[in-house]
């Protein structure tokens, strides 16, 4: 090959490889892994214990399920300054894999508003968008004399994320839980 043809292909590489990478939104565009924290939906009981480190203690619940107890700090989420988030992890799932993942993001001394509520929902449905990778679907809001509740799913091939949130009208208390369930599994945590 002469180098004329050499330098071609070289240019060739350089034009298409950026523009192949634009269009598939790869690598800028990967989605996030499907978890929370150190944990991730289909992590291995190995895996999932060495990331949360020697503290972890997973115990027995029902029909071969184990549940561990953890906090992560997030400052995206946090509840309160400084406070890290406390989360739940199933591991029920083929060989005790990590299955579900609950963490709650309860405000219940209360003293919220309405569009205190609201604001603070917008915010943790927007991190919620970026822990799924993707935008919200499935969108319902119920309202009553006691609350207003809205519930997000995002659903991705390895399973769905669901955020639930209920604002209390007389106490102003929040509660909003985000919970990860993995495809094919049934959820222990209700």
């Amino acid at each position: 090959m002469s180098a004329r043809w050499t330098r071609r292909a070289g240019l060739a590489v350089c034009a298409v490889v950026p523009t192949v990478a634009l269009v598939t939104g790869w690598p800028w565009r990967s989605r996030p892994a499907f978890g929370y924290g150190p944990l991730r939906i289909g992590m291995s009981r190995p895996e999932a214990m060495a990331a949360l480190g020697s503290g972890a203690r997973p115990s027995p619940l029902c029909s071969g399920v184990e549940g561990v107890l953890f906090e992560w700090p997030d400052e995206a989420l946090a509840i309160a300054e400084g406070r890290p988030v406390p989360v739940m992890a199933m591991l029920g799932g083929a060989g005790g894999a990590v299955s579900e993942i609950d963490v709650s993001l309860s405000r219940a001394q209360g003293g919220y508003g309405e569009g205190d509520w609201r604001a603070l929902l917008v915010a943790e449905t927007a991190e919620a968008c970026r822990l799924a990778g993707l935008g919200p679907a499935n969108e319902r809001r119920d309202a009553d004399a006691v609350a207003t509740s809205v519930t997000l799913r995002f659903v991705r091939d390895e399973g769905t994320l669901a955020l639930h949130a209920r604002w209390m009208r007389r106490s102003g208390a929040c509660f909003t839980r985000l919970h990860w369930l993995g495809r094919g599994t049934q959820s222990v945590i209700v």
